[in-house]
């Protein structure tokens, strides 16, 4: 009996080990290929239709919304 309880708690503490390693090790892999597999080549970047960064462009001051600065609404 105490043979098949040692056996039990190794079994859970196996299955445990390989839970946590697949959880922590599946982000980073994934994380990585994106980085180096999708976001750094012009080809995949079209495959997948990933927008190049471009730098953010001011809005117009005709188009914004809220009151010019200084002002009180």
């Amino acid at each position: 009996m105490a043979v098949a309880v040692a056996v039990a708690v190794a079994v859970a503490v196996a299955v445990a080990v390989k839970y946590t390693v697949t959880v922590v090790s599946s982000p980073a892999v994934i994380f990585t290929v994106h980085e180096y597999g999708v976001r750094r080549t012009r080809a995949t970047r079209f495959l997948f239709e990933t927008r190049t960064a471009s730098p953010a462009r001011p809005v117009p001051a005709a188009t914004r919304t809220e009151p010019p600065p200084g002002t009180t609404s």
